[in-house]
């Protein structure tokens, strides 16, 4: 199953537990850390006197059998979570057993993620003017000893933390400036080439102007022989094409007049009065054939 971990900062530990408690019911395995962080309601002062009135629940008879009054944050919640669970039976005590709770962040949980859980956040269930207490502050009240070496190793904690963050934006703005770089070093060849190319672009256009203006002064007087000499040719190719449009059709009518003298001549060859060969025997036939193919027929 995953694994919550929950940062107590700015939580009630009454919701807290009680929304961990559902959690751990459903199967799922649930951190919390920075349990001194966490808030209850009321001035400290009161919190002191009720826990001074829990502090006398005892067994007479037999004390180490009876309640245990743990003075650290991370054990305090942790019982309250353990009684909003039915933590003797065995599906309660399953639950119970995949709940971890810690005082400031342990190494393991530095660099993962932490949630909040937003309908147990005291500034969302606590008016603006209420008085709440630290729930670091009653333990040291009441006898939590272990306040100063969390609190070192908390400040060791977010100064790793934040050079770690300031390492991460230098390198970002390292790689954002090499991007820069890059760019800049394109859009600069980029520009030169394109300068270079307008200048040339320049160059070739004032040549071709001044070659204009060049031809135009030695064409001015070569117009007048240039027209004439145009003129001449105009009219020999007028001439050329006459002479063989006249020859096309000479050609046309020869080649009708044979056509029509080949087709005379095969109709007068022709005897229109020959019968067929219907009634004459097959074999005739034949020979017929193989006689106009120039071969001898033999009966």
């Amino acid at each position: 199953m995953r694994e919550f971990i929950v940062d107590a900062k700015g939580h009630l530990k009454g919701r807290l537990a009680s929304y961990t408690a559902k959690l751990l019911l459903k199967g799922e395995h649930v951190t919390i850390v920075r349990c001194e962080e966490a808030n209850i309601s009321g001035n400290i002062r009161r919190n002191q006197l009720k826990f001074a009135a829990y502090l006398h629940k005892t067994m007479r008879t037999n004390p180490l059998r009876g309640h245990r009054h743990y003075r650290a944050p991370s054990q305090m919640i942790k019982k309250a979570i353990r009684g909003m669970l039915p933590h003797k039976s065995p599906r309660g005590a399953a639950a119970f057993g995949r709940l971890k709770t810690y005082d400031g962040v342990p190494t393991i949980y530095e660099k993962k993620k932490k949630l909040v859980i937003p309908d147990a956040l005291r500034v969302q269930r606590l008016q603006a003017r209420a008085k709440y207490t630290r729930l670091g502050d009653l333990a040291v009240a009441v006898g939590w000893g272990y306040a100063g070496i969390i609190g070192k190793l908390e400040k060791e904690r977010l100064a790793r933390g934040k050079a770690y963050h300031s390492k991460k934006q230098l390198d970002k703005k390292v790689k954002d400036a090499i991007w820069e770089e890059k760019q800049c070093t394109k859009n600069a060849v980029l520009t030169k080439k394109g300068k270079r190319r307008e200048n040339a672009i320049k160059k070739l256009v004032d040549k071709l102007k001044k070659t204009k203006k060049g031809k135009k002064g030695a064409n001015n007087k070569k117009d007048g022989k240039d027209k004439k000499e145009e003129e001449k040719e105009d009219k020999k190719t007028d001439n050329k094409e006459k002479k063989t449009d006249k020859k096309e059709k000479k050609d046309v009518k020869e080649d009708k007049k044979e056509k029509t003298d080949k087709k005379e001549k095969g109709e007068k060859n022709k005897n229109p009065f020959s019968p067929p060969d219907l009634h004459r025997p097959y074999h005739y036939k034949v020979a017929k054939k193989t006689q106009q193919a120039g071969t001898e027929y033999k009966d």
